[in-house]
């Protein structure tokens, strides 16, 4: 799918927020917003002017493949924000997020994506993730929500919660709970990757920053949730409890992943017990090599740990330390970018459903197409980690 490359403004548009989906009849669903660019900060909507950022004014759009993926074709508009399609017991329901990056809301379609039940608020104010990893364990989906809150300095996303829903009755707002939230912790200067020559900060700071984009998963009875710093290479980790009525969320640690300043979305091989995401992996993120010189000229924007060019499958026992599958994808110039994918295993295939900026787009940030990318015959890829296997 391409984005349509203006608004009725005249105002070049981005793809955001991608999800894919296997329906309970096999076909795929792929769910897409559009967005403004970088290069256009806000949008005015009913009269008032918003930060693009804070909203996506183009409503969230879901196309249809009953082809294995094909062809598209476009098969409803929701006026929201952002949406997670999941399917349980046989039905199809979207966990989002109204205009605004307000508010948690859910819907359920009995349909396959064509029409939804007018969407419930499970929680008030301001809440937001993109789409990522979520758990059901026991009948309950377990999903990461960022908040912008005032306990920290930083400003931005910078807490981070769960949210928890017993899906014998999802549409119920009695049946969700939300954790405590956690602030994020700061970033020890010595951790900020810098080029040589480069001013870096004073060792022994803590610098501001945000949570982002974060993923839960399970391992071992054992909760846990795994969150973009926008560090280089480097994530957030949080302990996850769930006992006598009271969900927690704790801070653990700062950990050290390649591509983890970019999103993942972990998902988990019900066949293998192995973890799977996908990691943009810069091939020089401090420039050692002068290779991302002059880079801004040719569309590039920000530093050269921002390449995302390179779409690199990983895989993992525990979620967090990763083995390089393979490529994806390789954009054939820098500034083109492949990012944001969401992936779903179908049968021995990964398919990857991908934001990607290439050709017009304006730099490899802002996407101008959805595009579908399969790995064939995936678990070859992956060498035996642990002797005898997981299982």
């Amino acid at each position: 799918m391409k984005a349509p490359s203006h608004d009725d403004l005249g105002t070049p548009l981005i793809i955001d927020d991608v999800t894919l989906t296997e329906l309970p009849s096999g076909a795929l669903l792929c769910g897409y917003t559009f967005n403004r660019d970088s290069r256009e900060r806000s949008y005015p909507r009913d009269g008032v002017n918003h930060d693009f950022q804070w909203s996506n004014p183009f409503q969230l759009r879901l196309a249809r493949s009953d082809d294995d993926g094909a062809t598209w074709h476009e098969i409803a508009a929701l006026d929201l924000n952002m949406g997670f399609p999941f399917v349980y017991e046989g039905r199809l329901y979207l966990l989002g997020n109204r205009l605004g990056r307000r508010d948690v809301v859910i819907c359920a379609s009995d349909d396959e994506g064509r029409t939804w039940t007018d969407p419930v608020t499970l929680f008030e104010g301001g809440y937001w993730n993109t789409p990522a990893g979520t758990v059901i364990v026991d009948g309950v989906l377990y999903r990461g929500m960022g908040t912008p809150t005032d306990l920290s300095w930083g400003g931005g996303w910078n807490a981070i919660c769960v949210i928890a829903g017993d899906l014998a009755n999802p549409l119920d707002p009695a049946s969700w709970r939300m954790s405590n939230p956690v602030v994020y912790p700061g970033t020890p200067s010595e951790l900020i990757h810098r080029a040589p020559g480069v001013d870096v900060p004073e060792p022994g700071t803590l610098l501001p920053g945000h949570w982002l984009e974060a993923n839960v998963v399970e391992l071992a009875g054992a909760l846990r949730l795994i969150a973009v710093t926008r560090q280089q290479n480097l994530v957030g980790v949080c302990s996850i409890t769930d006992a006598d009525g009271e969900l927690r969320l704790d801070f653990d640690c700062l950990y050290p992943v390649p591509g983890g300043h970019a999103k993942m979305f972990i998902i988990r091989d019900p066949e293998t017990g192995l973890f799977w995401s996908q990691a943009d992996i810069a091939p020089d993120p401090l420039d050692l090599t002068g290779w991302n010189s002059g880079a801004h000229g040719d569309g590039y924007t920000g530093e050269p740990e921002l390449d995302r060019h390179i779409l690199t499958a990983v895989y993992s026992v525990d979620a967090l330390n990763w083995f390089q599958a393979g490529a994806v994808v390789i954009g054939e110039r820098r500034e083109y970018g492949f990012q944001y994918a969401a992936p779903l295993i179908r049968g021995d295939d990964m398919l990857y459903a991908v934001r990607t900026g290439v050709g017009d787009a304006a730099n490899q940030h802002d996407a101008n197409r959805v595009t579908l990318h399969r790995v064939r015959d995936f678990r070859r890829l992956a060498h035996e980690l642990v002797p005898g296997g997981l299982r």
